[in-house]
């Protein structure tokens, strides 16, 4: 079963024949904070997207 389904080889040709969908960040459904539109910069192996702030957690 596949993660996702392209129609497209040029699409395929930027992600690879064997890429994954992987969850990188999540909140609850009651707070919304990522919004389409992600970016991936292959340079630096990033992925960007639009989001309301996020609480800064204490680390210490």
């Amino acid at each position: 079963m596949a993660s996702f389904i392209s129609y497209s080889s040029e699409f395929n040709s930027l992600i690879g024949y064997k890429s994954e969908i992987k969850l990188i960040a999540s909140r609850p459904v009651s707070v919304p904070f990522a919004y389409e539109g992600g970016a991936f910069v292959p340079t630096t192996n990033e992925v960007w997207f639009t989001a309301n702030q996020l609480p800064i957690q204490n680390t210490n």
